[in-house]
């Protein structure tokens, strides 16, 4: 049976269920000391007198470090990529220096014995502050005379192109209809179990640097294909009848629809020509044990989408051994090969192909050492089921651990062959993306009295090339989706005019629930991708592409009836109001 396609549970599920997984918070070392950061209160302001020596005097306090300092230690960094002609950033401080440019900027970092304590000398620094002008939208910043907020760079036009292709003027002059909007997408934010949050570990004698941090470290698509089998999977028809039921009782139902191509798997071509630090490569390394085991090192991490199961999956099929028997470790860069880790929906098709390469190089060499102990021709030797055999002679046989076991202990059998089991591959995406598409439709009922939104049925259809395991691609799509729901409807950080955020706990930051939500009917197509070594494209990103403007559709088509349309989101029951006339513009 083949495991990759197959809905194989994760082995770390127990552990994460049962409250044992692993924070950075949980950390806990010897001579192990806490930071607490002395932050901007002003969104735009120059930096007068920062006093620092009553910190320093504090009780169990180790060590204060100003922005001055800081700038002594470290270089700034501008997020620029030399290819974008004419990108422009401001310089990024570790600590501000001279000005600050947004609420919580950090300005000063105080290292103690205990949080507490770092806290409470954190509160002793006096910090002078000449209030500036704040600038506080696109719009603004972009306007004549607006206040620089990095004066050196001239204004706040950071990278500016212009795309054509073909007659543009002539394809909107002979268009039936000529539609202009404009649409607003609120700024909304990520929201996970653990914050930013660093351990840092520094040993003097190997000038060894140990962080353990919660961060991250054009192909073929079948498009038309994802919206025939959305329409299908939705049951389109019989929604509209439903609908035209509704409306003759009065309710204002909508239906939207949203098709979308999602760029992942980056490659050395976007980021690395630009002079960025960013590897557009990843490495892995597969390595079979005396015992029959395997063990896989590499360098995209799993932050709970089933990375490991999955890169478990593709060692299982290429070697015949049992899920059980393989173990993916990865998130240590001291011990797995360089590589880039996990951003942009770039695990399955960069480090799933590094994966499927090198234990195919393993297979290999697994093969070579049992033509050599079997006395035959490599060509001639099988795996399956965790053992060796002679084509043709099922008799002449050895399990995955006689091979190893002679590898690494009775090396001298092998009669020149390198006495290895191990094999390292490191894989780049040829071009400069991967592309996943997709098709979403929501249903929605709109409350006109008090403008509420209610998402009544949500259905997805996503390629995401070849599926390793469908359970976790339905798990990441889902997420994604709500996650995209979210921002259509309800999640947004409101700032006031000074620049200070409004909306800084979940209290007033709203995000979904289980209640908010309908069980969400997830599909999948399967076009491999056609430069990717496994045919694999990224997942993580669809459902929250897709999403808002399923929903935005849908909010929108229930809101025909009377004339009326939003093209802000999160669409609030306040806007969906005004929409309607019901409230004032504000």
């Amino acid at each position: 049976m083949r495991h990759v396609g197959s809905r194989a549970k994760r082995p770390d599920d127990p552990r994460i269920l049962t409250g044992r997984g692993r924070y950075v918070d949980d950390l806990i070392l010897p001579r192990m000391v806490h930071v607490a950061f002395v932050r901007s209160v002003h969104a735009h302001a120059r930096l007068g007198r920062v006093g620092v020596g009553a910190a320093r005097r504090a009780p169990d306090v180790v060590g204060v470090l100003t922005g001055a300092e800081a700038a002594r230690l470290c270089k700034p960094y501008r997020g620029v990529l030399a290819h974008y002609r004419g990108m422009k950033t401001g310089a990024m401080q570790p600590l501000a220096v001279e000005r600050v440019r947004y609420v919580g900027e950090p300005i000063v970092a105080v290292a103690a014995t205990s949080r507490a304590a770092a806290e409470d000398a954190a509160r002793r620094v006096a910090v002078e502050y000449e209030p500036l002008p704040a600038v506080l939208d696109p719009g603004t910043a972009l306007a004549p005379g607006a206040p620089l907020i990095h004066e050196a760079l001239g204004d706040h036009l950071i990278y500016e192109t212009r795309l054509t292709a073909g007659d543009v003027a002539g394809a909107l002059a002979a268009a039936h209809r000529v539609y202009t909007r404009e649409f607003t997408i609120g700024r909304h934010t990520g929201v996970p179990v653990e914050p930013r949050s660093l351990v840092a570990d520094y040993e003097p004698s190997t000038r060894a640097l140990t962080l353990w941090i919660s961060s991250q470290v054009h192909d073929s698509g079948s498009y038309h294909a994802a919206l025939e089998t959305l329409l299908e999977a939705a049951g389109y028809d019989a929604l509209r009848g439903e609908q035209r039921a509704a409306r003759a009782a009065g309710r204002a139902v909508g239906i939207g629809l949203s098709c979308f191509v999602e760029l992942t798997g980056p490659g050395a071509q976007f980021y690395g020509v630009g002079g960025a630090p960013i590897s557009g490569q990843e490495g892995t390394t597969v390595r079979l044990a005396p015992s029959g085991a395997v063990t896989v090192l590499t360098g995209v991490t799993d932050q709970g989408q089933g990375t490991r199961t999955a890169l478990a999956q593709i060692v299982v099929d290429e070697l015949g051994v049992p899920l059980e028997a393989v173990a993916v470790l990865s998130g240590d860069t001291g011990v797995v090969p360089y590589g880039g880790g996990t951003w942009a929906s770039r695990g399955m098709p960069i480090g799933g192909s590094a994966t499927l390469l090198a234990v195919r190089a393993l297979r290999d060499r697994v093969r070579r050492v049992a033509a050599a102990l079997l006395e035959a021709h490599e060509g001639d030797i099988e795996l399956a089921e965790g053992r060796v055999h002679v084509r043709g002679s099922p008799d002449r046989t050895l399990t995955l651990g006689q091979v190893a076991n002679t590898v690494w202990f009775r090396s001298n059998e092998l009669r020149g062959v390198e006495p290895s089991l191990e094999a390292t591959v490191h894989y780049t995406n040829p071009g400069a993306w991967t592309f996943t598409n997709g098709a979403h439709l929501a249903v929605v009922e709109v409350d006109p009295e008090t403008g509420r939104v209610r998402v009544v049925k949500y259905v997805a259809v996503d390629d995401c090339g070849t599926l390793v395991n469908p359970a976790l691609v339905d798990g990441q799509v889902r997420g994604g989706v709500a996650q995209g729901i979210g921002g259509a409807l309800w999640e947004h950080c409101v700032y006031d005019d000074t620049g200070q955020l409004l909306t800084t706990t979940l209290m007033d930051y709203a995000v979904p629930t289980a209640a908010d939500l309908p069980p969400i009917d997830v599909h999948h197509l399967e076009t491999p991708a056609p430069s990717i070594a496994g045919g694999y494209k990224g997942a993580g990103e669809g459902g929250t592409a897709g999403a808002p403007a399923a929903i935005l559709n849908a909010v929108n088509d229930a809101l025909a009836p009377f004339g009326a349309m939003v093209t802000d989101q999160p669409v609030t029951p306040e806007r969906v109001l005004r929409a309607l006339g019901r409230l004032r513009r504000a």
